[in-house]
């Protein structure tokens, strides 16, 4: 949905219980300014809330659930030159 700044104004509160379910688009002189969007979807998007864990937390055999990883070439020799004290 997309409103203009004035209607959004005018009709704060139908527009706000709107954006709990639907994000909205609040335009400016017709150009999108804002995005309206629940403090749960918010949440979603930018990972706030997620929890971490430590390797040393995971039950036995939880590790095999991630597989093995391997660093690209042009990483792993940066990483090697930050420990050697040379600038990347």
């Amino acid at each position: 949905m997309r409103i203009s700044t004035a209607d959004f104004i005018r009709n704060y509160g139908a527009h706000a219980d709107l954006a709990l379910t639907s994000p909205i688009t609040v335009t400016k002189h017709g150009q999108d300014r804002l995005v309206i969007l629940s403090a749960a979807e918010y949440d979603r998007l930018t990972g706030r809330g997620r929890r971490t864990v430590s390797p040393r937390d995971l039950a036995d055999g939880d590790g095999r659930l991630f597989g093995v990883a391997e660093a690209r070439t042009s990483f792993r020799r940066r990483a090697s030159e930050e420990r050697d004290g040379e600038e990347p």
